[in-house]
């Protein structure tokens, strides 16, 4: 909790920059959304910086003992998800028939490619700036490794025996991404032909994914994220017609925020009721609900918006600063020491998400978006 309040009033004091003042005018129902991503992130990175500990302490890079710092990194995940399957299923609809599918691949390659090159580079440095790592490079090898990783498979950097750990392994969630943009063209013409249809299909298929069946490099259950998401998305139509009122009030904020607790503290997270707890409070919030008026807040908005910084960063962070640098020998201090500097690396990483975004986000989406959604360009809720 006092790392997501370090959070707040660091992104209260970052939003003021003028670099950051379009975040003022943007408008749109959905912000909500954009508002949620940055605490998703943040749940992530407090989910690796414990990992880290126990990593440390036991060798494995396993989960840790305490339940709700496991399941915090996973429902943001979950979240993300459905972020992803509600926008674009959204989107979809919208276009009614005229998505441009070049410029939207194109906007996605450049909305995820420049900072995923960045932390390529970034690993890419930390593998071979160490002594043992610089000799026998075997180029032919290193080729294929790198390919492994433009296309969000991972894997070892010459002899590094765990690359992936130093940005904390959440390069998995982006070939589920890329699975779905893929999928998109199918879904459009699903949904075109019938909504309905679309809808009854995409619920006996989250009923089939989550048996969890394994194909290549992917787990079904993760698919039924993108559903929920799709399935709010086809839904939200009907929903608009209520008064948003009925929605955004603080008896909703209530029961959404004790729904999402409940999930955080239960002990299989992927069981059905956690994961529908999850679904509710994030269709509360996709259908307008800003949990007390949090998600609207300038600073929520800015660490919304520099979220895939903070997500594929900070990993970096915290693996330069205790495993490259040793600045704290975590095998020294217990569990509950190491979450006392968990404010204080959140500074860190909040401050680079700022940074990246700037230079490297920012022109990446801006050149990825030429000629495309001009028109919403300030509508939070197509802000993806």
């Amino acid at each position: 909790m006092t790392m997501l309040v370090v959070s707040y009033l660091l992104g209260s004091l970052v939003v003021r920059h003028s670099r950051f003042a379009f975040l003022h005018e943007r408008t749109g129902r959905y912000g909500a959304i954009d508002g949620l991503r940055g605490y998703l992130a943040l749940s992530v990175f407090a989910h690796h910086f414990m990992l880290t500990w126990y990593w440390k302490n036991t060798t494995h890079w396993w989960r840790p003992h305490e339940v709700y710092f496991q399941n915090i990194g996973l429902i943001g995940v979950m979240i993300f998800f459905m972020i992803t399957g509600y926008l674009f299923t959204a989107k979809i609809m919208k276009d009614r028939h005229k998505t441009d599918w070049i410029k939207l691949y194109k906007s996605r390659i450049f909305r995820i490619y420049p900072l995923y090159l960045f932390a390529i580079f970034v690993i890419s440095v930390v593998v071979f700036m160490q002594p043992q790592y610089r000799h026998g490079i075997d180029i032919s090898s290193l080729v294929e490794q790198y390919t492994h990783w433009l296309f969000f498979h991972g894997g070892n950097l010459h002899t590094h025996d765990h690359t992936p750990l130093i940005i904390a392994g959440v390069d998995w969630t982006l070939k589920y991404e890329w699975l779905f943009y893929l999928s998109l063209p199918l879904i459009a013409l699903v949904i075109t032909l019938n909504r309905w249809i679309a809808l009854l299909l995409a619920i006996g298929g989250a009923v089939y994914f989550y048996e969890n069946h394994a194909f290549y490099a992917f787990e079904t259950i993760h698919l039924v994220f993108f559903v929920i998401g799709g399935v709010a998305a086809v839904l939200s139509g009907h929903i608009q017609r209520i008064p948003i009122r009925y929605i955004d009030n603080a008896f909703v904020s209530a029961a959404i925020t004790i729904a999402l607790l409940y999930a955080v503290f239960y002990k299989k997270i992927y069981d059905p009721l956690p994961i529908s707890l999850v679904a509710l409070f994030f269709i509360a919030i996709a259908w307008g609900n800003s949990l007390f008026g949090l998600m609207h807040k300038k600073a929520s908005l800015l660490l919304g918006e520099i979220s895939y910084s903070i997500y594929l960063l900070h990993g970096a962070i915290i693996y330069i600063l205790f495993t490259v640098f040793e600045v704290v020998d975590l095998k020294l201090i217990s569990a509950t020491q190491h979450t006392y500097m968990m404010p204080i690396i959140v500074v860190l990483v909040v401050l680079t998400a700022s940074l990246t975004y700037l230079f490297i986000e920012r022109p990446g989406i801006t050149f990825g978006k030429r000629g495309r959604f001009r028109k919403a360009k300030n509508n939070a809720s197509f802000h993806i």
